[in-house]
């Protein structure tokens, strides 16, 4: 089977499970995982299109187009890994997989291979490694967040 070593351009980091398995409708996935948002159209986008059609067969593609309000415009891909996820700073230093949160915006190694499962086939990315390039809006350790969080003192709840 052919397989495409890549490194993305710069994206969003949406649902990380980095430091422990992604969980579906309760059940351990058994796999480590983080879909990477894009800007449709922007470069990010059509080189990692083009590095997933050099390989592509079957009928499960993993790109899809953004359809809720936070998606929108966006194009989204989930890389996933059975082992552990080596994960650096913008120095490239090794960091905590704890450190990369929803809406950091990173780059990622990964490996692009078709697969094939029964009368099933596609085309899948495996994680290998993120680079957190710069913490984002939703980083629970951005100053803006914990500055809103004090300040909203009349919440319904």
């Amino acid at each position: 089977m052919q397989k495409v070593e890549y490194v993305t351009e710069e994206f969003e980091a949406a649902f990380p499970y980095l430091t422990s398995h992604e969980v579906f409708d309760g059940t351990s996935t058994g796999k480590f995982s983080l879909t990477m948002k894009f800007d449709e159209g922007s470069e990010g986008h059509k080189q990692l299109k083009a590095a997933i059609d050099e390989v592509h067969e079957g009928t499960h593609y993993p790109l899809k187009n953004g359809k809720g309000d936070f998606d929108r415009g966006k194009v989204i891909c989930k890389a996933k890994s059975g082992f552990d996820v080596h994960c650096l700073d913008n120095d490239k230093k090794s960091i905590s997989p704890a450190e990369i949160h929803r809406g950091d915006i990173c780059r990622a190694k990964i490996v692009i291979q078709p697969w094939s499962k029964g009368s099933n086939s596609g085309t899948s990315c495996y994680l290998n490694a993120v680079q957190k390039l710069r913490s984002g809006a939703f980083s629970d350790s951005s100053a803006d967040f914990d500055k809103k969080d004090q300040d909203d003192t009349d919440l319904p709840f």
